[in-house]
C-alpha cells in the first residue's frame, strides 16, 4: 500500500492524489469542525521547480521563523499526517 506524502511532485501527481481514497493526514478539531469550504491544508512547502517536477530545497532545512499575522478568531486542531518512511517534522 501506499500512505504519506512524498518530498516531491509532478503535475499529474497531484491531480493523481485528488482522486485518490488513501489517507495522507488525519485532523481532529477542539469543537465544532469549520464548513468544508473553510478548510486549507498545507503539509509540505515544494519550493523547487526544475520545469517538470517540484521538490523540497536544501533552503527547507534551515530552520527560520515563520512571518505571519493574525487573522480571524483562533481554531484548535491537531493533524496527524500518516507514516512517509521520510524524516520531517
Amino acid at each position: 500500500g501506499v500512505t504519506g506524502l512524498s518530498d516531491s511532485m509532478e503535475p499529474a501527481d497531484i491531480a493523481e492524489l485528488s482522486r485518490s481514497p488513501a489517507l495522507a493526514f488525519r485532523a481532529s478539531f477542539e469543537g465544532d469542525v469549520p464548513p468544508r469550504e473553510q478548510l486549507y491544508w498545507r503539509a509540505l512547502t515544494l519550493e523547487r521547480f526544475d520545469g517538470r517536477r517540484w521538490s523540497q530545497s536544501g533552503y527547507a532545512d534551515v530552520p527560520v521563523a515563520p512571518q505571519w499575522s493574525k487573522a480571524g478568531e483562533p481554531l484548535d486542531y491537531s493533524i496527524i499526517m500518516q507514516p512517509s518512511g521520510k524524516r520531517w517534522l
